[in-house]
């Protein structure tokens, strides 16, 4: 645990995606564990704020209204700001031309729709080193 009193706490990520029901639904499950979690609905508004702040991790959409994600992943792939930034694929998409899309946009990880909340916390593990030793931790605002 971290001065927040939760395993997460000083973490902040972006969710990228255009349903808020899945917005609402991390912003539940990634605010029980301490992540803050910032929004963004479409590609264009996540693209803005990932040139204006530093995430953790960024869990992205692929189907948005604007700029799809493999767009909106390889920009910030392609950015030496943000290139190290965690991003995470989270779509209904799952076929093998989708996972492989992804993974050339230059996505971390890729997790498909609905989502099972062993996985997505395997998958923070994975990206977010607790005890504030993550390469991207938002300490400065």
């Amino acid at each position: 645990m971290n001065e927040a009193g939760t395993p997460y706490g000083g973490f902040t990520v972006l969710v990228v995606d255009d349903s808020s029901t899945m917005r609402r639904l991390m912003d539940i499950t990634l605010g029980q564990v301490g992540i803050h979690v910032e929004f963004a609905d479409c590609g264009n508004d996540a693209l803005a704020l990932v040139q204006q702040r530093r995430y953790d991790m960024v869990f992205l959409d692929v189907i948005l209204p604007d700029v799809d994600g493999y767009r909106v992943c390889k920009t910030i792939k392609g950015n030496k700001v943000t290139r190290g930034t965690p991003v995470v694929m989270l779509t209904s998409r799952d076929t093998a031309f989708d996972k492989v899309r992804g993974k050339m946009s230059g996505a971390d990880t890729y997790l498909t729709k609905p989502l099972d909340r062993a996985v997505l916390m395997h998958t923070i593990n994975k990206h977010l080193a607790v005890g504030g030793t993550a390469a991207h931790r938002t300490t400065a605002r």
